[in-house]
């Protein structure tokens, strides 16, 4: 799917979001019982594609309990979602030092203001050696 994903991406260089995309498993597959230690060798094909831009969101322990007692997710269990959640900011250690990325913090910040955090990253100028914070 990595591999399929980077090929994808590099012949079409579309203007797309994964959501789950093969990162996330990066997150998931441990927790899951899955050894991910083939990873970065995949991730690293990323470098190919020189205008992407990854953006990672996280939240607090109790704010995805809050969120999973509202909604609960019919694929995942509120603990292996907390544990995933535990693992996401690690992805940027995956991510070639070319690909730009920015992770927010979805804790207190509403749709609106993450949306727009996300506009104002995809449309900066920004080399992946600066701050993508906004």
């Amino acid at each position: 799917m990595a591999r399929a994903t980077i090929a994808l991406l590099q012949a079409l260089r579309p203007d797309v979001i994964f959501d789950r995309s093969f990162l996330s498993w990066w997150a998931y597959g441990p927790v899951l019982g899955y050894d991910v230690a083939y990873m970065p060798g995949l991730a690293a094909g990323l470098a190919r594609l020189p205008d992407l831009r990854v953006v990672l969101l996280t939240a607090t322990a109790d704010e995805l309990e809050r969120r999973f007692n509202h909604q609960p997710d019919q694929w995942f269990g509120l603990e292996q979602i907390i544990a995933a959640n535990a693992r996401v900011p690690s992805i940027v250690d995956l991510l070639p030092e070319t690909v730009a990325r920015l992770t927010v913090d979805t804790t207190t910040s509403g749709p609106d203001d993450v949306f727009g955090q996300v506009v104002r990253f995809l449309h900066r100028d920004v080399l992946p050696s600066q701050p993508s914070d906004p």
